[in-house]
């Protein structure tokens, strides 16, 4: 498994996470984010790291729900080797070491993690999570014991809920939050609210106990923002 002293966050605001890997560790990783590696890694293909009809059935649901049907496994094949892997969003990335329990994390926000980690598909327990929440009913689950790195558009926030203790939040700024909290979506309550307030109609609520992380710029409001202020008006034709 990985220790702090095999990796690093690199940068600030638009981080990567260097992997400092020797010859009896792996990590894996979902395909798009790499950035480098040494000559000495060595890159495989993999369904996970489990039995086989554990591999396929996992590597089916990622599939049926938009993701990739493999992962990609490095292994060092000599001395230390380097690798670096980056966040296809600006923001930052963090570890987390996975509790006994496990972390539900939105779709995107898984990055990499040791190569014991078992990667699956998780769905919302409530209808209306899964109706009206921007990810819909797909969440991802990570098990296992080891380091996994997730990732977030703008500042990560970590929020340690005691039990009944709840909070709510715009439905894009849900990163990741132990099985133990409950999640559902509420109706904001006021139509003036909903339709004049910029908050949208629906909130997330996160009941503890547990952890939650949240991030402070969806990327859907940045996709929203940078569409609107790129919508030029026509030139007018001088004939």
């Amino acid at each position: 498994m990985l220790n702090k002293a095999d990796y690093e966050i690199i940068g600030d605001d638009l981080q990567a996470v260097k992997i400092n890997l020797s010859k009896e560790k792996a990590v894996l990783a979902d395909p798009g984010n790499l950035v480098y590696i040494t000559n000495n890694i060595k890159m495989d293909v993999t369904l996970g790291e489990f039995n086989y009809f554990e591999k396929v059935l996992s590597a089916f649901k990622r599939a049926i729900v938009g993701e990739n049907f493999f992962l990609t496994r490095f292994s060092s094949d000599s001395d230390i080797g380097e690798i670096v892997f980056s966040s296809p969003v600006p923001g930052k990335i963090i570890p987390v070491e996975i509790p006994p329990e496990g972390l539900i994390c939105e779709k995107q926000s898984y990055l990499c993690s040791d190569s014991n980690i078992k990667i699956e598909i998780a769905f919302a327990r409530r209808i209306g999570a899964g109706l009206f929440g921007r990810e819909g009913f797909i969440l991802q689950k990570l098990t296992g014991e080891g380091t996994a790195f997730i990732q977030a558009s703008g500042t990560i926030i970590k929020k340690t809920l005691q039990p009944e203790e709840s909070i709510r939040l715009d439905p894009g700024c849900v990163v990741a939050f132990e099985p133990s909290v409950d999640y559902d979506i509420k109706y904001v309550g006021d139509i003036r609210t909903a339709l004049f307030g910029g908050v949208g109609i629906f909130f997330v609520t996160l009941i503890g106990p547990g952890d939650v992380y949240i991030q402070t710029l969806p990327l859907n409001k940045l996709s929203q923002k940078i569409l609107s202020k790129s919508k030029f008006p026509k030139a007018k034709s001088n004939g």
